[in-house]
């Protein structure tokens, strides 16, 4: 998959995870046979189990939102959180452990205070996206999105 569209499907999946609890307008979680296996925006914490062994959770994070499940290719999700280091540092971070799974730069972009990194592997079948940005409370907020396909 390009990267141009793993990039749209991250923001996608981000304006997704944005909506309000309230919110009934989608289908009930119970309409899909896959809806036991995932994570919803009301559940943050519980996106981490979805993220793919390549893209763990940075250490120390606090996740703020989250949305994931597994579909036939393995597991995926969005997961945004805080920590009091660096954009620079949790983009490394993520480099390093998608350089150790296999996957290769696709998108390494530094535009002020936010920093943006993409990688998949060969076949197209494994990919990560990361978008770092500094806060205004001076911690960083991340997202990431991870998918096998």
């Amino acid at each position: 998959m390009p990267m141009r569209s793993i990039l749209a499907l991250g923001a996608v999946l981000c304006l997704c995870a944005c909506g309000s609890a309230d919110d009934k307008s989608g289908a009930d979680e119970g309409d899909s046979p896959a809806a036991e296996k995932a994570a919803s925006p009301e559940q943050p914490g519980k996106a981490t189990h979805y993220l793919p062994d390549y893209a763990p959770l940075y250490p120390g994070a606090k996740v703020t939102s989250g949305v994931g499940g597994d579909v036939a290719e393995g597991p995926g999700g969005v997961v945004t959180f805080e920590t009091s280091d660096s954009p620079t540092a949790v983009v490394r971070f993520y480099k390093a452990a998608a350089e150790k799974a296999g996957l290769k730069s696709r998108v390494e972009m530094h535009m002020n205070d936010v920093q943006i990194y993409g990688a998949e592997d060969e076949s197209g079948h494994r990919s990560l996206q990361v978008q770092a940005k500094s806060s205004e409370s001076g911690k960083t907020s991340a997202s990431i999105v991870a998918a096998r396909k």
